[in-house]
């Protein structure tokens, strides 16, 4: 574990949500203030974050980028500035214009900034203003604008329950498009799986979601489908499911993944993306092409009807996270980069 050097840090995401960015923004700020670091974080829910954020890490409110600006500029003095997302990007430069503090980004999303006239004059401001830019992925690295560095984000360990696995199949991810549900609830129709007993849990919120409730009663699984929201005892719904199905079409990374991967839950996952980069990494990893229903149920049915190769593949892809996906070597790697950058701002 690398030691810490003493700074004040704030971590900015202008939004009023709690989804991937905002858990990846308490994971990191939480970790970073048991090393010792003074941690501040701006935006997502109120609510949310206050009840997992440590105690010892500041929040304030922050759904705007006028908002945002204002809470940076009471702060007082950071060190280094660390913004998520383009908007908070924004209006990490706009407020700390004219002083000397590094601003770092993290790029969740594979894909260029600046889709507007305005976004694309707000890009190049931002692109002026930054120190460094951290990829979640070597997938989203190759997809945005300028150089970056990847680093992999981890998942703090955790004493997960002793529950005994459930014949459940587990999707946990926003229900919109790009998340492709549709496909999960199609492959669970053809996997056969409901008629045997097995349940699809869809644990999330999103703007598809009442789509998605009538597509499963058109597809007549509506009976072995619960649809769960968002769950905030989502690490005991993991520990308890026997397959965990995730079908992004281009995820970024896929935190859930991860999370999944560290109950050693198997999972059935799209053959692109991020998925590439975590499952993939397993030698008999379970994957399909984007939206193939069929291949997915096919693999959901050959796990779901072998209790062996589900341990034994749970325990590789556990395995893997442990290696490569922990949330130390991501904080390690953090802290270098943020010395190093504090360190090029007073020799500039």
């Amino acid at each position: 574990m690398r030691r810490a050097v003493a700074m004040r840090v704030a971590h900015v995401v202008v939004t009023k949500a709690f989804a991937g960015v905002e858990r990846y923004v308490v994971n990191l700020a939480n970790a970073l203030a048991g090393r010792g670091i003074d941690v501040c974080v701006v935006g997502g829910s109120g609510d949310r974050m206050r009840s997992e954020l440590d105690p010892v890490v500041s929040f304030w409110e922050g759904g705007d980028v006028l908002s945002s600006m204002a809470a940076l500029s009471k702060g007082g003095r950071f060190d280094l500035v660390h913004a998520h997302m383009t908007k908070a990007e924004l209006a990490c430069s706009l407020a700390l214009a004219g002083r000397l503090t590094p601003l770092v980004v993290t790029r969740h999303f594979a894909k260029k900034r600046g889709s507007s006239a305005a976004g694309k004059l707000a890009a190049r401001w931002i692109r002026r203003r930054v120190e460094l830019q951290i990829s979640i992925s070597e997938f989203v690295a190759a997809h945005i604008d300028g150089d970056s560095v990847v680093v992999y984000p981890g998942v703090p360990r955790l004493m997960l329950p002793d529950v005994e696995r459930k014949p459940v199949v587990l999707v946990a991810q926003r229900l919109a498009a790009e998340k492709d549900t549709s496909t999960a609830l199609r492959a669970f129709a053809a996997s056969g799986l409901g008629s045997t007993g097995w349940k699809l849990n869809v644990a999330g919120e999103g703007p598809e979601e009442e789509r998605l409730k009538e597509e499963a009663v058109a597809l007549g699984i509506q009976a072995s489908v619960d649809f769960l929201g968002n769950l905030r005892e989502i690490d005991v719904r993991m520990a308890e499911a026997s397959i965990f199905l995730a079908t992004a079409r281009a995820e970024p990374l896929g935190l859930s993944v991860l999370e999944a991967m560290r109950a050693a839950t198997p999972v059935v996952a799209s053959c692109s993306g991020g998925h590439l980069e975590t499952v993939g990494r397993c030698g008999a990893a379970a994957l399909f092409e984007p939206g193939d229903a069929r291949r997915a149920a096919s693999l959901l049915a050959e796990l779901a009807a072998n209790p062996d190769l589900r341990l034994e593949y749970g325990r590789e892809l556990q395995a893997i996270q442990q290696e490569r996906f922990s949330l130390e070597s991501m904080v390690d790697r953090i802290l270098a980069l943020y010395e190093a950058a504090i360190q090029r701002g007073m020799t500039d």
